[in-house]
Order: C-alpha cells, then structure tokens, then sequence
C-alpha cells in the first residue's frame, strides 16, 4: 500500500526522477556542500514517495534508482555535479531549476538550505573579503582582462594543488552562493572563467 504524502512531499507524478534528486540535493544544502548519495535517496523518497522502493520489498530505498537520477542529472541535464564517492551538489543550472519548479508550486525544497549562526557569520566574513580582494577592484576598474589568473584564484582561495573536482567543487560553491549578490555577482561569475570552469559541465 502507498505511503501518504507527507508535509514536505510534491506532487511527485509531475516531476522526472532527475527533478526529484535535485530538488532533494536542494533541500540538503546542495547549494554550499556536496551531499552524499545516501542522504539523497532518503530526502527523494520523502518529495516522491515508493518512487524509489525496491518493487519486491517496497520498505527498502533502492539506492541503484536514485543514483541512476543522480547521473543522468549530471550528464544529461547538467543539473548537478560530482560523483557517488564524493557527493552531489547543485550547478547553476541546478539552482535554476529548483527556482523554476518553486514558481511553479512542485517544490517544496528552499533552493539554498537556512544557514545557522555560524555559517552565516562565515558568509559575511567571506562577502567582505571577497570585496577586498585585487581581482575584485581590479574588474571593477578595468575589467576582467585586467584580472590575472592569480589573482582570481587568490580571490577564490586556490592554489595549485586544489585541482579537479575539489576545485569545481568549491567555485561552484561560490557561484551558488555570490553570483546573485548586487555587489559581487557580476565579477564572481567572470572570475570564475579564469580560475577555471564553474563544474555546470
């Protein structure tokens, strides 16, 4: 027998598996961190409930489903970025989504997770940081061909041994969480051209 809806459940039979992992890695702070495959499948099960389950046992979450609708986020839709070994977490395209399905009233995930006391003091330590910055008066001032790359993996807190994923991982994070700052959006999303590419691939 089907489980009911719960509080925080959508109306699961509009959306694609792929919609409901996102807006599940959404709901999980997917904006700022990565997120483990397993704590995914238990907030989808929650927004699309026995969409996940196993057909024989039906009380157990298959987890091959859900990082199947995790993968093909990534490849197809570039929605997501990251892997089963080192977690999910939402690209700009992701972010979109979750807003687009917001306005539409099929989500009931925040597309960025409440922050608690500390974390927010870490954002504004980090936004007025961020404001100091060269590569940050120097876009504003002639633009971002005046910023070298240095400079703007100074900006991001990069150096040459954060390669790979970790370094997608973390401008992507600044992309989730200044790109729509009045202030900082703008150079954020430049700069993150030269440091290298913002992990939407």
């Amino acid at each position: 027998m089907a489980r009911p809806k719960g509080r925080n459940s959508v109306n699961e039979k509009s959306l694609t598996n792929e919609q409901v992992v996102v807006l599940a890695v959404a709901r999980l702070g997917g904006d700022s961190s990565l997120i483990d495959t397993e704590d995914v499948a238990v907030q989808a099960d929650q927004i699309a409930p026995q969409r996940f389950r196993w057909r024989k046992y039906p009380q157990y979450i298959n987890n091959e489903l859900v990082h199947t609708a995790l993968r093909d986020a990534k490849r197809l839709g570039g929605l997501l970025r990251g892997s089963g070994s080192s977690g999910w977490q939402l690209t700009s395209g992701g972010m979109s989504l979750v807003h687009e399905l917001g306005e539409k009233g099929l989500s009931g995930a925040e597309p960025r997770r409440r922050l608690d006391p500390k974390e927010k003091a870490w954002l504004a330590r980090e936004r007025v940081r961020l404001l100091s910055e060269d590569a940050f008066h120097k876009f504003r001032e002639v633009g971002i061909a005046g910023v070298t790359r240095q400079e703007a993996e100074r900006f991001f807190r990069l150096d040459d041994y954060v390669v790979g994923g970790v370094r997608q991982a973390r401008l992507q994070r600044f992309l989730n969480l200044f790109s729509d700052d009045p202030d900082l959006g703008v150079a954020v999303v430049a700069l993150v051209k030269i440091a290298g590419n913002s992990g939407d691939t």
